[in-house]
């Protein structure tokens, strides 16, 4: 066999490996057991998608509105004014980051019924205005009530139980509805997504809080990848 031959025979068998290895990577994707564990650590791939925007948008947060919050990992900007966002919609938030102008007291007159509504971006209103977001057709619909939409988008369940201990009780709420999404199940078992976040683990059979404060945005270095370290205390 001649050198020329030899050579293309050994890049022709590395090509054929990595076809190989390519599709018994996908096969072993519709096998559940290998799949539940290859999605194991699925940290890690928002900690590269989150790497990748922060290296190219210098980004700390998912969206432009949101900001770092010790306790949640991010949340709302307040005091949003008419920001256009998802292709020409509206979007404002009040003094306290919820969605929409109005502000509420927390001291409840019990003069009218007070609706808190939890939720994902579902709730929030991704990709609709203010007027668009179910919450405000909720309020339209109930006049004499009061309904206040603390939906942030990206959260598990964790955060709105956190948001509700630390900010929901605060309104002394006669109602509390969650905007139930299961997909949402999977991010309580997340330590990362939008950014880094908390995450309550079972120990002795009770839910121990994890990862709190959660660490602030840090500087990206240069060729980071998933395992850099992307927060600082």
């Amino acid at each position: 066999m001649t050198k020329k031959l030899r050579t293309i025979f050994f890049f022709g068998y590395l090509v054929f490996l990595a076809c190989l290895l390519e599709g018994a990577a996908r096969l072993a994707f519709l096998i559940p057991a290998v799949a539940k564990r290859l999605h194991a650590n699925e940290d890690y791939t928002y900690v590269r998608n989150w790497v990748n925007e922060h290296k190219k948008f210098n980004v700390d947060a998912y969206y432009t509105f949101d900001v770092y919050d010790p306790s949640r990992g991010w949340r709302t900007k307040p005091n949003v004014r008419d920001l256009r966002v998802f292709d020409n919609k509206i979007l404002n938030t009040n003094s306290k980051g919820e969605r929409g102008k109005r502000d509420f007291p927390y001291n409840n007159n019990r003069q009218m019924l007070r609706i808190l509504v939890l939720g994902d971006s579902f709730t929030f209103g991704d990709e609709v205005s203010d007027d668009e977001t179910y919450s405000f057709y909720l309020q339209e619909m109930l006049p004499q009530t009061e309904i206040i939409n603390m939906g942030a988008h990206g959260y598990g369940h964790d955060q709105m139980l956190i948001l509700l201990r630390e900010e929901g009780i605060k309104y002394q709420p006669d109602i509390v509805i969650l905007g139930f999404l299961g997909l949402d199940m999977s991010r309580n078992l997340l330590s990362f997504r939008d950014f880094a976040k908390p995450r309550f683990v079972l120990e002795r059979g009770r839910l121990k809080l994890t990862g709190v404060p959660v660490p602030s945005p840090g500087p990206v270095q240069p060729g980071a990848g998933a395992g850099c370290a992307v927060g600082s205390v």
